[in-house]
């Protein structure tokens, strides 16, 4: 399996780990390319718990543990690179 295809696999099955109402990921692609094309600045604080469908940031996902949720972030930024390079149209 390629690093590509090991990372695809682990950002459709590591959110989805954190309940069953987490973005697939076809929605988190749609979900990112919308707010990289909004003109208004969103913290990552104010669009994250939407993608594991937490209407409020009091309510957490069932993060294992500190390196599961760096884990996560760190496959949904790089999920949100070749989009972001795509719009610049160049590498970043």
């Amino acid at each position: 399996m390629s690093g590509l295809s090991r990372r695809l696999k682990q950002l459709d099955e590591e959110p989805l780990a954190l309940g069953e109402e987490t973005m697939l990921l076809e929605e988190l692609d749609g979900f990112i390319a919308g707010l990289l094309v909004c003109p208004d600045l969103i913290k990552p604080g104010e669009w994250l718990p939407i993608i594991w469908n937490r209407d409020s940031t009091d309510q957490q996902p069932a993060f294992e543990d500190l390196d599961h949720v760096n884990r996560v972030l760190g496959l949904v930024r790089e999920q949100s690179r070749p989009q972001l390079q795509t719009l610049l149209g160049s590498p970043v």
